[in-house]
């Protein structure tokens, strides 16, 4: 019997179920083809965040790809150690400060912690945060996953 990875390699059916796997990711990376890798399910690679870029409140930038990402990420958990907030006596639906879609503004809005961060539900401020970013995903080549580690010290909690 034969196989076909969604990359459209095709192979024959004389290997384990992992190996068939292993074997198709390897030919899509064989196939050169960043979408076809992403299609075969290749890991993401995460790459730090390049340093330099926005994360003290200001809006991220307007691209679509890495940079807009990471600085997305930043705008969120600031590098200085808490979550983005809103403006005192303002709301996360009302506030230009957090770049929130509408809905999970409202969301945040409508359930207040009170103990905890809403964004991290951390009780206590971060030291640092550090930034990483893999992508384009399968989701399409304007998606991008992005990793940030808050060190609390003694801890650390990756999102």
């Amino acid at each position: 019997m034969r196989h076909q990875c969604q990359c459209g390699s095709v192979f024959s059916d004389t290997e384990s179920a992992s190996d068939r796997i292993a074997s198709c990711v390897a030919r899509c990376f064989l196939a050169n083809s960043d979408r076809a890798k992403r299609r075969c399910g290749a890991p993401l690679v995460f790459h730090p965040c390049a340093a330099g870029l926005q994360g003290n409140g200001e809006p991220p930038a307007s691209d679509n790809g890495v940079r807009g990402a990471c600085e997305a990420a930043m705008a969120v958990f600031t590098p200085s150690g808490s979550t983005c907030q809103p403006p005192q006596g303002k709301t996360y639906a009302t506030s230009a400060n957090c770049p929130f879609m509408p809905a999970l503004a409202q969301r945040l809005d409508s359930n207040p912690l009170h103990a905890a961060d809403p964004i991290c539900r951390c009780q206590n401020s971060y030291q640092s945060a550090t930034y990483q970013v893999a992508g384009p995903t399968s989701a399409g080549p304007t998606t991008y996953d992005v990793r940030v580690t808050l060190n609390f010290g003694a801890a650390t909690q990756t999102f």
